[in-house]
C-alpha cells in the first residue's frame, strides 16, 4: 500500500486534460526537464503508465511556482576552479551539510566550497506526497543491507535496503518531514557520556535558533521552539477525520493527544509538525541555500562526489578533499577545516576511504592508515513492524475518505498539504523491563499511514478508492532505543561501490521483545470504542514463513516482525562522539577536519531525527566560528 501513497496524493482539481497548458515563457527562471521526472517515478509503479500524460501536465504546472523551482538548476554547470583554495570544504548537502555550508557563507571573511554527488532538488519533491515515489530513483542511493539472521527473511534474498538522499537536500527531499526531537534524556544521556556541552539545555538554544515555528501559542509550547530562523516548522493545515478517532482511542488508553511532543513532556500522540512551507516540502537546502546560493563567498559544485579527504601524512591535517565530477578526478583544497557532513553511511566511508578507520580492515584493503579509529562501528537505526487494519462500516467509509479532490496546484492549502494519517504520531513507553532509558521515557513511537482522498490517481470524481472498495489504513510500530548495534565497512578501496552494511537487527533479545508488545499495544488501540464504532478490524492473513504459529501469541508477532521488518532511515553513530570525534566533533589524531551529522550522535535519539541533525549542524558551526578567529583568513 505504501508504495501507492504517492499516487493518492497527486491529485489536481481536473482530469490530466483540463489541467492548463504552461507555455515555456511561463517557467520559473530555473526550471528544466526534471531528472528524474514525475512522470518516471509515479508511473514505475506497475499498473500506472496510463498517467504518464497527467503527471507531465502536473509537473509542468509545478514549474510555474518559482519559490518551489529549485534555483540551484541554474548553477548544475557551475565547477570549482582546478585546485581551488577555500577556508572551508563541506562534504555532502543533505540536512546537516546546507545548514554547515549556509551558516559559514553568512560570514563574509569565509570562503566555502561545497560538494554534493547529486544534483538539484526535482519540483515533484515539493509536494509532501511523493515521499515515497521517489525512492529507488535516481536520487536515493538505496543502500543494501547484508543479509541477517533476524531481520527481513521475508524478502528477496534476505535483502533489506535503506534510502538515502542523492541530491541537494539529502534524505529531506525523501522523508516524511515530521518534526521531532526525541526526548530530553537522550541529550542528557549524551553528556552523560563524557561528551561535554550536549546536555539537552545545552542543545536546545541549538534547536530553538534555526526554527520559524508558525503555531507558537496555539499547539507549540513557546519555551521549546523559536522564531525568525529559515527552518519553517507547523503542522499540515490538513488532515483525514480519522486521526481524530483515532486520538480518541489513545486518550481511552490513558495518553495525552493533540499536544506538543516537542514540549515538557514527550509521551502521548499527537498531530506532529512538519519541516513543510505554505504546503510545500522544506528540506534544509531550500531553507539554508537557496538564497545563499548568490554569496559570492559560497560555491556550490554538484554531481561532485567526494572521493578521499586530502591528508598531509606527516603533519596529520585535512588539507582538502578530492572529488569526482563528470568522470574526472579534482582537487579542492581548504585553508582552514574539511567537515565530512555526508551522513551516517557516506560519512564513514568517506573517512575509511581516507585512512580513518580500524587499522585491520584498512590495511586487509591495502589503505594506509593514518588514524585507528573505531569508525563504521555503533551503527544505530530504528526498526518497526506494519500492521494493516479495514473499515468495514459502509457509512464511515463514506464519512471519513470522501474528502475533496486535492487543490495544490492552485491552492496550496487544500488537503494535499496533507500526507495522509502520516503526520499522526504516538510515543508510548513499553512494558518490557531493562533499556538504558529511565521507566517514564518513551521507548516506541507509533507511525500511521493511509486513508487518503478520493479521485487522487485521475482527477474523475467517480473513481474508487485506492485501496478497493474496504479501505485499509497502518499502524507501524517503531523500536526507538535500540540495544542492538551493526557495522559498515568497505566493500572495496572504489568509491563508487556501496559499503557493506551489517545493520544487526535484534542481535539483542529485547529489542524484539519491545517491538512485540507495540505490536499487541496497536491491536489495543485499534479496539477501542472510537475505532470500534468505525467497525475497524486488523486484517489477519497470516504472515508468509510464520503460518506454522499460532496466530496472535508472542512467537507469532516475532516471527512476523523477522520476516515483513521495516527498516526505518534513522541511521546514526557510525563516527561516534567520544570514540571517533571529540566533544567539539573534531576527528581524533587529523587536525583541521571535523564530522557534523548524524553519524557523531552516540545514541540514536528516540524520535525523528531530521531535526537533531539540524541541531548538530547548528551547534558545531558556532564551534569553527569560535575556534577560527577571521583575523587569521589570509
Amino acid at each position: 500500500m505504501l508504495r501507492l501513497v504517492v499516487l493518492a496524493l497527486l491529485a489536481a482539481a481536473a482530469r490530466a486534460e483540463d489541467l492548463p497548458r504552461v507555455q515555456s515563457w511561463q517557467r520559473c527562471a530555473c526550471a528544466a526537464s526534471e531528472t528524474p521526472s514525475l512522470a518516471t517515478v509515479v508511473t514505475a509503479v506497475p499498473g500506472q503508465e496510463d498517467f504518464a500524460p497527467y503527471m507531465d501536465r502536473v509537473e509542468d504546472v509545478l514549474e510555474t511556482q518559482c519559490d518551489i523551482v529549485d534555483p540551484l538548476r541554474c548553477f548544475e554547470g557551475e565547477t570549482l576552479a582546478e585546485d581551488e583554495l577555500v577556508d572551508f570544504v563541506v562534504v555532502g548537502a543533505g540536512s546537516a551539510g546546507s545548514v554547515v555550508a549556509g551558516r559559514l557563507s553568512e560570514h563574509p571573511e569565509f570562503t566555502v566550497a561545497l560538494l554534493e554527488a547529486g544534483g538539484p532538488e526535482p519540483t515533484g519533491t515539493q509536494i509532501p506526497g511523493t515521499y515515497f515515489s521517489y525512492l529507488k530513483s535516481d536520487i536515493d542511493w538505496n543502500y543494501p543491507l547484508e543479509p541477517q539472521t533476524n531481520a527481513f527473511l521475508g524478502q528477496p534474498g534476505g535483502l533489506g535496503y535503506w534510502p538515502r538522499g542523492k541530491v541537494m537536500g539529502g534524505t529531506g527531499v525523501l522523508h516524511g518531514m515530521m518534526y521531532m526531537r526525541g526526548n530530553k534524556w537522550d541529550y542528557d544521556n549524551w553528556a552523560a557520556l563524557g561528551n561535554e556541552g550536549w546536555s539537552y539545555d545545552e542543545v536546545l538554544p541549538y534547536f530553538k535558533k534555526s526554527e520559524d515555528n508558525r503555531q507558537i501559542g496555539t499547539y507549540a509550547e513557546a519555551e521549546y521552539h523559536g522564531t525568525g530562523g529559515p527552518v519553517t516548522i507547523e503542522q499540515f493545515h490538513d488532515y483525514p477525520i480519522l486521526a481524530d478517532y483515532i486520538l480518541a482511542g489513545a486518550k481511552e488508553l490513558g495518553y495525552r493527544a493533540l499536544v506538543d511532543l516537542v514540549g515538557h513532556n514527550q509521551t502521548g500522540f499527537t498531530l506532529a509538525q512538519s519541516t513543510t512551507r505554505d504546503g510545500a516540502r522544506l528540506s534544509l537546502s531550500k531553507a539554508f541555500l537557496h538564497t545563499a546560493v548568490y554569496r559570492s563567498n559560497l560555491k556550490i559544485s554538484q554531481h561532485s562526489l567526494a572521493t578521499k579527504i586530502l591528508i598531509d601524512e606527516t603533519t596529520k591535517r585535512a588539507k582538502g578533499v578530492q572529488y569526482e565530477r563528470d568522470g574526472v578526478l579534482h582537487n579542492v583544497y581548504a585553508r582552514r577545516e574539511v567537515i565530512v557532513s555526508a551522513g551516517a553511511v557516506a560519512s564513514p566511508q568517506l573517512l575509511l576511504l581516507s585512512g580513518i578507520g580500524p587499522k585491520a580492515d584498512l590495511e586487509a584493503l591495502g589503505i594506509k592508515v593514518l588514524a585507528d579509529l573505531p569508525v563504521g562501528e555503533n551503527l544505530l537505526n530504528h526498526v518497526s513492524f506494519t500492521l494493516k487494519f479495514r473499515i468495514l462500516s459502509g457509512e464511515a467509509h463514506e464519512q471519513l475518505s470522501n474528502t475533496t479532490v486535492f487543490e495544490f496546484i492552485s491552492n496550496r492549502t487544500g488537503p494535499l498539504t496533507s500526507t495522509g494519517l502520516s503526520q499522526l504520531t504516538g510515543f508510548i513507553r513499553s512494558s518490557i523491563p531493562g533499556g538504558d532509558a529511565p521507566a517514564d521515557v518513551p521507548d516506541t513511537q507509533i507511525f500511521f499511514a493511509g486513508f487518503l482522498a478520493n479521485a487522487s490517481r485521475t482527477g474523475a470524481d467517480d473513481e474508487q478508492p485506492i485501496t478497493g472498495p474496504v479501505p485499509y489504513f497502518e499502524i507501524t510500530p517503531t523500536l526507538l532505543r535500540p540495544s542492538s548495534a551493526g557495522t559498515l565497512k568497505l566493500r572495496s578501496t572504489d568509491p563508487h561501490d556501496l559499503p557493506l552494511i551489517h545493520a544487526n537487527y535484534f542481535e539483542v533479545e529485547r529489542d524484539l521483545d519491545v517491538l512485540v508488545d507495540s505490536i499487541k499495544f496497536s491491536l489495543r488501540l485499534a479496539q477501542t470504542s472510537p475505532l470500534a464504532a468505525l467497525q475497524v478490524v486488523h486484517d489477519t492473513t497470516p504472515t508468509a514463513g510464520c503460518e506454522h504459529i499460532e496466530y496472535n501469541t508472542d512467537a507469532y508477532w516475532a516471527c512476523s516482525v523477522k520476516y515483513l521488518t521495516n527498516p526505518e532511515n534513522h541511521q546514526a553513530g557510525t563516527v561516534s562522539m567520544g570514540t571517533v570525534v571529540d566533544s567539539r566533533l573534531r576527528v581524533k589524531g587529523i587536525d583541521g577536519l571535523r564530522v557534523m551529522d548524524a553519524s557523531v550522535m552516540p545514541r540514536v535519539p528516540g524520535g525523528n531525527v531530521n531535526g537533531p541533525i539540524i541541531m548538530v549542524a547548528e551547534k558545531g558551526v558556532d564551534m569553527v566560528i569560535q575556534d577560527n578567529s577571521a583575523s587569521t583568513s589570509s
